[in-house]
């Protein structure tokens, strides 16, 4: 079934309008046509399922027919040292997919230059939900230095090669992936004084984007 994000929630039996820019994805790209079933989601957690009954200046008229249930889970954070602007946006894509909730982007020692364009980053995390089918949009916080990340939950995780340590997280958890070439030795100090401590990700060097990914799944495997 296709999905796409619409502005609001609504009840069984009311239309929404959809966006512009995701009318033209729906209607234009990927061809839906009047009649079909799409689902539909606020980015906060609702979703529903709804069928296409008009188009009105080029945006589709969704009426909804049945809401979801989308499954809950316990919150995921990753504190991302920002490694090139491409695999910041792997790592959100791969991170949004594998059940991340929250992101804070960190200019890490070893971060390399360059500027982040907020309404791609945006535009990233929106399609890559949709995607995979969740009903909530992460929210991304930054770009900050590492020593201003805050409302952090207790349960903290530093991803770390060749780490043999056993995640055991309970309820909410963090985990702090670094750029690459890794964090320095002054932020480890500074994320280990913090209370992280290291979660094997397995025994060679990874992307970032793949330690994302491969540390939330060790993370979830606890649960």
């Amino acid at each position: 079934m296709n999905r796409i994000l619409v502005p609001r929630s609504v009840d069984v039996g009311e239309r929404v309008l959809a966006a512009p820019a995701e009318s033209h994805h729906l209607l234009g790209v990927q061809r839906v046509a009047r009649g079909k079933m799409v689902r539909v989601s606020d980015g906060l957690g609702w979703q529903a399922d709804a069928e296409l009954v008009d188009v009105q200046e080029g945006c589709a008229v969704l009426e909804v027919r049945s809401l979801v249930v989308a499954p809950t889970a316990p919150e995921r954070i990753i504190v991302l040292g920002m490694p090139k602007a491409a695999a910041v946006e792997e790592a959100l894509v791969m991170g949004t997919e594998a059940g991340a909730t929250r992101f804070w982007l960190v200019r890490a020692d070893r971060s390399p230059p360059g500027e982040l364009r907020a309404d791609r980053l945006d535009r990233v995390l929106r399609a890559a939900m949709t995607q995979c089918g969740r009903a909530d949009l992460p929210v991304i916080h930054g770009p900050v230095p590492l020593s201003a990340v805050n409302d952090l939950p207790t349960s903290r995780y530093v991803a770390t090669p060749g780490g043999a340590n056993d995640a055991a997280p309970v309820g909410a958890a963090v985990l702090a992936v670094g750029p690459e070439g890794g964090w320095s030795e002054r932020e480890l100090t500074l994320l280990h004084g913090e209370g992280f401590v290291d979660l094997g990700i397995g025994p060679f060097i990874q992307r970032t984007p793949t330690a994302v990914a491969v540390g939330l799944g060790r993370l979830w495997a606890s649960v």
